[in-house]
């Protein structure tokens, strides 16, 4: 009876568990999950300032003062200076060159000769001409002489030949006088094309001299440049050139100021570009500044207009020249920008940013617009929350 009634009461047993166990669920104490930032941004608070523009390109060192030395005399040459050498430096008024003058002493004693023989000439036929005049007298003739009796038409034409022969004696002196060549300036020698014992004729080029003064520098401006540059009232009279935009020339850890000075008159029809002179300014500087040598690439800083009122971002934070972040209600924002003028350090917003905005300044990766952040001001030590 035992064994049967036994599997009854464990199955009864069982069922009131299970009705205990589903009536009395457990109870899980959950709390809402708050949001985590994913990173800690720096923000800028964007406001309208005045921007000083400075124009930054590479510019070639080029000589104020590039001549090239001819030779106005033929002949060897006998004397070389030990100066006129590529690099050597020189003084003005030193003797560089001097020209076998054989050839030309011997025109100058020809011309002398000439010279004297013509004087001898004219004062005889000022002796003749008296001759002729008392002659007249004696004769009793009355009236005035022509002047073919008193041989004026000669002695008209022996003063004349007396002139020639003076000229032809300067002109053998000037001659002879350029068969020694001296150096027209202080400065040094660029390139030399002649070696002592070689024969040179007039008109050939014998050296390049560059002046010691102070290089200018070469700056090709692009088109969009010229709109930010006051060109219409450039001087060069050192005078006014205070007028004139100003520079600073950066070469190797040295500074030098200066001023834009002249541009070309039309753009290189290639590169589209204006070629502009940028002038060392000496008084500034001292006329025996170490200068940037010539044919060098140096860097060269134009002062442009100043723009008023504009939006200026950071460069870092401008990403592929079109898009920027801003945080908006705790998350990251990407936002569209058009940008006007940019350097190497800013970039001048022309649209997609207001007065206000964050602008998010820290460089990011690959991220999602809507990523949640905290932020930190850009003058902020510790991120606020």
């Amino acid at each position: 009876m035992l064994r049967k009634i036994l599997p009854l009461v464990v199955i009864a047993a069982m069922a009131g568990g299970a009705w205990v166990v589903s009536n009395n669920p457990p109870e899980v104490n959950r709390s809402p999950r708050t949001p985590t930032p994913a990173m800690t941004v720096q923000v800028k608070t964007l406001n309208l300032e005045d921007y000083p523009l400075q124009i930054q390109r590479f510019g070639r060192v080029v000589a104020q003062q590039r001549t090239a030395l001819m030779s106005e005399a033929a002949g060897e040459i006998l004397f070389l200076a030990p100066q006129l050498r590529v690099g050597g430096q020189f003084s003005k008024g030193q003797i560089l060159i001097k020209l076998d003058d054989s050839r030309y002493q011997a025109e100058l004693a020809i011309a002398r000769a000439t010279l004297t023989e013509s004087q001898e000439n004219y004062a005889e036929q000022v002796a003749l001409a008296e001759q002729a005049r008392q002659a007249w007298l004696l004769s009793g003739q009355k009236g005035e002489p022509s002047d073919r009796v008193l041989r004026k038409p000669q002695l008209k034409a022996a003063a004349a030949q007396v002139e020639s022969a003076k000229s032809s004696v300067k002109l053998a002196q000037l001659s002879l006088a350029k068969t020694e060549i001296f150096a027209p300036f202080d400065g040094s020698v660029a390139t030399l094309n002649v070696e002592k014992g070689q024969a040179i004729s007039s008109g050939a080029e014998i050296a390049t001299l560059l002046a010691k003064s102070a290089p200018e520098i070469e700056v090709a401006l692009h088109q969009r440049d010229l709109a930010y540059l006051t060109l219409d009232t450039l001087s060069t009279n050192p005078a006014d050139s205070g007028a004139n935009p100003a520079a600073e020339i950066r070469d190797n850890g040295k500074t030098y100021s200066g001023n834009l000075v002249r541009t070309a008159a039309e753009l290189d029809s290639a590169s589209q570009q204006l070629i502009a002179t940028v002038q060392i300014d000496t008084s500034a500087n001292g006329e025996n500044s170490d200068w940037p040598r010539v044919g060098s690439l140096v860097k060269v800083a134009v002062q442009g207009r100043t723009l008023q009122n504009v939006i200026v971002i950071p460069n870092p934070a401008v990403y592929q020249s079109r898009y920027v972040y801003q945080v908006i209600e705790g998350r990251l924002q990407r936002q569209e920008v058009v940008l006007g003028w940019q350097d190497d350090r800013f970039s001048i917003v022309e649209s997609g940013l207001n007065v206000g905005d964050q602008l998010v300044i820290t460089p990011l990766g690959q991220v999602t617009s809507g990523t949640l952040v905290s932020v930190a001001s850009a003058n902020d030590e510790e991120p606020q929350q």
